[in-house]
């Protein structure tokens, strides 16, 4: 029976005005988020990021894909440290860390067209308040890797709304022990088997 699942490797709120420059591969619930009066003022279609510029700032989306680029090949994101925005939709509810009893931090998986990435917080609160399995959310934070697997470390995040769910890929058990699907939703199919010292 084929199972469908997050493949792991082995190894608040801003306010912007005046113009938006959109990439066309954003969901229609993220292309709702710029008001009408916004769009009238300009709206421009860009290839790689979705880009909201005020009189003060300018802040640039990044697809997960680049965020999690590593051109040498050393297994460590060429951005690791960087501090970068991201929109995905969260394929997992936010999953508390107890090992003593109480929750010291929260994790979540994040997904956009183009990969993957958990989203970590030391700060509880952040995660649980009212997010679940299917928001699509905004998300300013830092890269970084525990354990072989890439993280994003949160400074804010804000709930953009319901947003789609990724279909899972179909992949072989054999691509679960690379990089390449890490954190995106999956499905498998095979015979599971159940080594005998854990039957009983």
């Amino acid at each position: 029976m084929p199972r469908s699942g997050i493949a792991t490797p082995t190894t608040g709120g801003r306010t912007f005005a005046s113009r938006a420059v959109i990439t066309p591969g954003w969901s229609p619930e993220v292309r709702r988020r710029i008001p009408l009066k916004w769009q009238r003022a300009g709206v421009v279609l860009a290839g790689t990021a979705l880009t909201l510029v005020t009189a003060l700032s300018q802040e640039v989306v990044t697809p997960l894909s680049e965020v999690l680029r590593d051109r040498d090949g050393d297994f460590v994101p060429d951005r690791m440290g960087e501090n970068v925005t991201v929109v995905g939709v969260l394929t997992s509810d936010p999953v508390p860390l107890t090992p003593f009893g109480r929750s010291y931090a929260t994790l979540a998986n994040l997904q956009d067209a183009t990969g993957a990435v958990v989203l970590f917080t030391r700060d509880p609160a952040l995660l649980e308040s009212g997010y679940k399995r299917g928001d699509s959310v905004h998300v300013i934070g830092k890269v970084s890797q525990h354990n072989g697997t890439e993280e994003l470390t949160i400074s804010e995040i804000k709930n953009l709304g319901p947003g789609v769910l990724p279909a899972p890929k179909e992949v072989l058990v054999a691509d679960l022990k690379a990089e390449r699907y890490s954190g995106q939703l999956v499905r498998v199919e095979g015979i599971l088997t159940v080594p005998p010292d854990l039957i009983g």
